[in-house]
């Protein structure tokens, strides 16, 4: 049931998630979406020591985005366990990357690619590619990646992106991820 006060459904799961430490980013990260959970994750830090998880279900995103949100987890005072179950393409990869632990789905998208260069229209193109291929090299110093990845853009299995530094566990019955507060969805009886 919807608690009265809620308008809408998505808002009434946003505070069900917030009251259980939660984050959800569940499409891909632009500038505004980086801005909506940036400010949850600063929420959820001036509001208790425990740590936050971050649950990534992302098709990606721009580099601006997620290096808002990276430079975001880098900065809270509480640890952020990032969980992808589904998928983490492109920019939302490196922000599952930038989470002090990372857990993948046995059967995760993960998708090492290079975000697309996006531009809102205010620059030249000049300086739109100087400024995607700066927060790039950002990205791949971070990460210690070599280029020539990106540039195939590779699924990873989970165990390929726990080789190359991106993951650290692959989820299991026995992992510890926070459980949603009580059951979601419909079962058959």
């Amino acid at each position: 049931m919807i608690p009265e006060g809620t308008a809408r459904w998505e808002e009434w799961a946003t505070l069900a998630l917030l009251e259980s430490r939660t984050v959800l980013v569940d499409r891909p990260i632009d500038a505004d979406l980086a801005v909506g959970i940036s400010a949850e994750l600063m929420l959820l830090d001036a509001s208790g020591d425990e740590s936050v998880q971050l649950r990534i279900e992302s098709g990606g995103g721009t580099l601006d985005g997620a290096s808002m949100l990276i430079d975001v987890i880098d900065l809270l005072g509480v640890p952020v366990q990032g969980v992808s179950m589904g998928r983490a393409e492109g920019a939302a990869l490196f922000v599952l990357a930038a989470c002090d632990e990372r857990i993948v789905g046995p059967h995760a998208r993960l998708l090492l690619a290079e975000p697309p260069a996006v531009t809102d229209g205010f620059c030249d193109v000049t300086t739109a590619a100087a400024h995607h291929r700066a927060r790039l090299d950002q990205m791949l110093e971070r990460f210690s990646l070599d280029e020539s990845l990106l540039r195939r853009s590779r699924l990873l299995a989970p165990d390929e992106a726990i080789a190359l530094g991106l993951a650290d566990a692959i989820a299991t019955p026995e992992a510890s991820i926070r459980r949603f507060p009580r059951q979601v969805g419909y079962r058959l009886r």
